[in-house]
């Protein structure tokens, strides 16, 4: 039964996506090595946390300075909430920060992630989540868009929080 386990392993392991850059093959378990999955583009962040929105959507004209914009869901992996929408975050110090507040969609609330510890905090108040992040170390003015981390992360593979030729890991 063990080597029948070991052999599942070893076969998930394997699984292997198209690359939308061409069609190399890339592994999946690298959870930084590929943009998307089923009709879904993807930011990772970090492991298991990802941003995903459809894939149809970065062909469609997208107004950064848009208030309202199209945002990203942040699925929680802790019960309780599902989901929220992104549309301002950041990765620092092992920490997922940002909100959803120009986003069309509800929850929009204000959220910290901070995996090592198991934790998923959302923030109905923004002066709350900046108390929070401020006690924590964090600058909550450092917020960046998904949009142009996802191009640049589709481009080289690399995101200001990972990036392998740097040394550069969460």
């Amino acid at each position: 039964m063990t080597g029948k386990k070991y052999f599942l392993y070893i076969l998930i392991s394997l699984l292997i996506s198209c690359d939308p850059r061409g069609c190399n093959l890339v592994w999946l378990p690298n959870f930084y090595g590929y943009i998307s999955r089923e009709d879904l583009i993807r930011i990772p962040l970090i492991q298991p946390y990802e941003l995903l929105t459809l894939s149809n959507l970065d062909k469609d004209p997208i107004d950064e300075s848009d208030e309202r914009t199209v945002s990203w869901e942040l699925r929680f992996k802790n019960r309780g909430m599902d989901h929220i929408n992104c549309t301002d975050f950041n990765v620092v110090h092992g920490v997922i920060y940002g909100n959803g507040k120009r986003s069309k969609y509800a929850p929009d609330d204000y959220f910290v992630i901070i995996p090592s510890q198991k934790l998923e905090k959302t923030f109905k108040s923004e002066t709350a989540w900046n108390e929070y992040l401020i006690n924590i170390g964090i600058d909550p003015g450092k917020l960046i868009r998904p949009w142009p981390v996802f191009k640049k992360f589709e481009k080289d593979l690399t995101l200001p929080w990972y990036d392998p030729q740097k040394g550069i890991r969460p």
